[in-house]
């Protein structure tokens, strides 16, 4: 079968507990529950005795960053009322150099536009 299947935590179960036991042989196996040899292997490599184990699990964490601080925002409310036709890399560059401000510049600009601060500040 070409493309991505899903298989049911039972179906891998069985199909683990099949080849543990020595009823079927790997082929056999592959060919009844249609996958392929390298996925078997790798539900008998993850398989410890328990249904979690062969769970399917999420590929990649989700990341979120973090919100600004109050006084990160302050900083940058700051810095766009004193300067108010500083373009955003004269802005960043210039909290970053004279306010100890360590986010990235997308951080900064997202932050602006987010709330739109520009607009409503001048």
């Amino acid at each position: 079968m070409l493309g991505i299947s899903i298989y049911s935590i039972n179906e891998k179960e069985a199909a683990v507990k099949s080849a543990i036991s020595g009823e079927l042989t790997k082929h056999e196996i592959c060919i009844k529950y249609g996958c392929a040899r390298c996925t078997l292997n790798r539900w008998l490599k993850s398989y410890d005795g328990t249904l979690e184990s062969i769970s399917p699990k999420p590929k990649r964490q989700e990341v979120r960053p973090t919100p600004h601080s109050p006084e990160e925002r302050v900083i940058i409310i700051e810095a766009l009322l004193e300067h108010p036709n500083y373009t955003y890399a004269q802005l960043w560059n210039k909290i970053r150099t004279e306010k100890n401000y360590s986010r990235k510049y997308l951080s900064m600009i997202n932050f602006i536009k987010k709330d739109n601060l520009r607009d409503l500040l001048l």
